[in-house]
């Protein structure tokens, strides 16, 4: 997981930090530079086979994620999946 923290005034960087111990976990703090700018930083730093974003006031139910990439496995054609309320 990257967290990419898009120059941030609040305590992001100090909440993130206890969960930097697990090295799949990483934390890059940069300077303010705009959404599609970080999204682009945030990309390039990653290498996995999946990439999902997530604002900062955004919140994922335990399933969020499980259920997107199943979405994906089963139906082949699907590049971009989407939560709704």
């Amino acid at each position: 997981m990257w967290i990419v923290d898009d120059g941030s005034t609040d305590q992001t960087q100090e909440v993130c930090q206890k969960y930097l111990i697990d090295n799949r976990i990483h934390y890059e703090k940069l300077i303010h530079q705009g959404i599609s700018s970080t999204l682009i930083s945030g990309v390039t730093m990653t290498q996995g086979e999946y990439i999902a974003r997530q604002d900062a006031d955004d919140v994922w139910m335990p399933w969020h994620f499980g259920n997107g990439i199943t979405s994906i496995r089963i139906k082949s054609f699907i590049r971009y999946c989407r939560a709704q309320e």
